[in-house]
């Protein structure tokens, strides 16, 4: 029992690790949103779409952005682009 209790926040620690090469080198926002970094605390791990998001400068929403790599396969990055996704920074971040 007591070693099932010192494993616990292990489990929790795989549920947000960083995923593999291939999985999320590039990241795609909706037509009318741009893409741009999240104040996370510090130390935190996570998929790369977790430290940034997509802002609408119209009506100041966000939402995450979608990732592809290489390893997803080349359709579901034409699904993005034909849906009008994209990769555009927001103005001011570099």
């Amino acid at each position: 029992m007591k070693l099932s209790l010192l494993l616990v926040p292990f489990m929790f620690a795989s549920v947000l690790s960083v995923l593999p090469p291939g999985y999320e080198d590039e990241m795609f926002c909706p037509p009318d949103s741009c893409l741009r970094s999240k104040i996370v605390r510090p130390g935190l791990t996570g998929p790369r779409t977790m430290f940034y998001e997509c802002f609408n400068a119209v009506t100041g929403e966000t939402g995450r952005p979608r990732a592809w790599g290489e390893k997803v396969g080349p359709e579901y990055k034409a699904e993005l682009l034909t849906a009008g996704w994209h990769s555009q920074v927001c103005p001011g971040e570099d």
